[in-house]
């Protein structure tokens, strides 16, 4: 990216292009990564799993809730 012009046509489109194709791998790879899981796991190693992935998003939500308080 050039000092004097930070948004090139070309700056741009290569940004779409990475963000096109980057959103699509990310997905399959996630979802790869949750097979293998699954596989990998009894019934009562992945309920505990889950239950750890759902307490760390809730936990998450609400620092980041807490975070942007002060913002404002």
């Amino acid at each position: 990216m050039t000092p004097s012009n930070f948004y090139s046509l070309s700056d741009v489109r290569r940004g779409l292009v990475h963000f096109a194709v980057g959103r699509p791998v990310a997905r399959f790879l996630r979802v790869a990564i949750i097979l293998m899981i699954v596989q990998a796991l009894d019934l009562a190693a992945y309920g505990t799993y889950l239950a750890l992935e759902a307490s760390v998003q809730i936990v998450l939500a609400a620092v980041g809730a807490f975070v942007m308080v002060p913002a404002r």
